[in-house]
């Protein structure tokens, strides 16, 4: 990464503060530990520090899980927020300018998905237990009737399919950026 993109920190940061902001208002503090949350904080100090690897886990992260989990989210349920809107689109493209494209390193599908497993304990320990922050708690809801509703579960289910997301998600940067013979 160019050290010019340093300066590129202050809009990741921009966008979780007003994310938080948004949640301190509405006494909903322990919301700003969603994954995508701390994702773009994430950038944001791989931006201002210039480490490429840990902007390259926070995109890939957004791209594969955090960008669709929120538009399913929203598209199911019906509602979201200004604030979820500008992180959810500005934070990736962010990340895919400083990186000069949907390109992603070795670490860049393990750190994501670490981010996950590192949240989910830390979720169930931080947060009210009428939250289900991360799936935490139980499954996500609309799928509460079809799949087993234990935190087991939910865990289970959450590092799965994010590590197939991201998986796929990498494979496809890959092959979008691989030079055409």
């Amino acid at each position: 990464m160019h050290p010019a993109h340093r300066r590129l920190a202050l809009i990741p940061l921009a966008c979780f503060g007003l994310v938080f902001a948004q949640k301190i208002a509405r006494d909903e503090p322990w919301q700003i530990l969603w994954a995508c949350h701390v994702a773009t904080l994430w950038m944001a100090a791989g931006l201002a520090l210039g480490r490429r690897t840990w902007v390259e886990a926070a995109t890939l992260f957004h791209l594969a899980a955090g960008l669709p989990g929120w538009l399913t989210d929203w598209i199911v349920l019906g509602s979201t927020t200004a604030s979820s809107v500008v992180s959810h689109v500005l934070t990736p493209v962010t990340g895919l300018w400083a990186l000069g494209g949907p390109r992603f390193g070795r670490w860049a599908v393990p750190l994501a998905w670490g981010l996950q497993l590192v949240l989910l304990p830390l979720s169930l320990a931080l947060t009210p237990a009428g939250s289900n922050i991360n799936q935490a708690r139980r499954v996500w809801g609309p799928l509460r009737a079809t799949l087993p509703n234990h935190w087991w579960f939910a865990w289970l289910a959450s590092l799965v399919v994010l590590g197939l997301a991201l998986t796929a998600g990498a494979v496809i940067c890959r092959r979008l950026t691989r030079p055409r013979a």
